[in-house]
């Protein structure tokens, strides 16, 4: 998983061992100016098996999405005492893991609005589709509820399940990747209309 700062002069990484790195960009979007910053954060101390991560718009708030292989997913929520410095988080000592769960255990990626108050969770498979919650207070977690919204992408795979999605800058459309290695599609849905 990557995730790209605002201004594009940092990159986000998170590997196996479920640790995000921070890279900067001397020149803003251009990888090829990248360097590792230095920093990192674990999320180990939550879990294991973080498949995604997203940060707030205004760099203060880190989502991790753990699905582990024997359990339902779950969202960990962070605080950056430094808004971009990825050193600096800390855990909030707040989780969003509904009972009652319509992505299941196959959650594999989540996406926030610029607002703070949609969050989207994909569900890899079984059915490949994508869930939509309402955030009561922006960007707390704690406060997100099932708003009953969903697509099923199932009838717009190539491969054998869809990897992950991003929002537009307005939220008014988002992009989802379908497929595996061999054949791999990017599928773009109008909001207004599903939801």
């Amino acid at each position: 998983m990557v995730r790209v700062s605002q201004d594009g002069t940092k990159v986000y990484v998170n590997d196996p061992t479920d640790v995000i790195f921070q890279y900067n960009l001397t020149t803003p979007w251009d990888l090829s100016t990248g360097s590792y910053a230095s920093k990192s954060f674990s999320l180990s101390s939550q879990g294991s098996d973080f498949q995604a991560f997203e940060l707030s718009l205004d760099g203060t708030k880190l989502y991790a999405l753990n699905t582990p292989v024997a359990g339902n997913w779950a969202i960990y929520q962070y605080t950056l005492s430094t808004a971009w410095d990825i050193s600096t988080a800390s855990y909030d000592s707040v989780t969003f893991s509904p009972a009652s769960n319509p992505a299941g255990r196959y959650a594999w990626h989540l996406d926030i609005s610029n607002s703070g108050r949609s969050l989207v969770v994909t569900q890899y498979v079984s059915p490949a589709a994508i869930y939509q919650y309402t955030l009561s207070t922006p960007y707390d977690i704690s406060t997100a509820t099932y708003t009953g919204n969903n697509i099923e992408l199932s009838s717009y795979l190539t491969g054998t399940g869809v990897r992950l999605f991003a929002f537009s800058e307005f939220g008014f459309k988002f992009n989802a990747g379908s497929g595996d290695n061999n054949d791999s599609v990017i599928h773009q849905f109008d909001l207004d209309t599903h939801f």
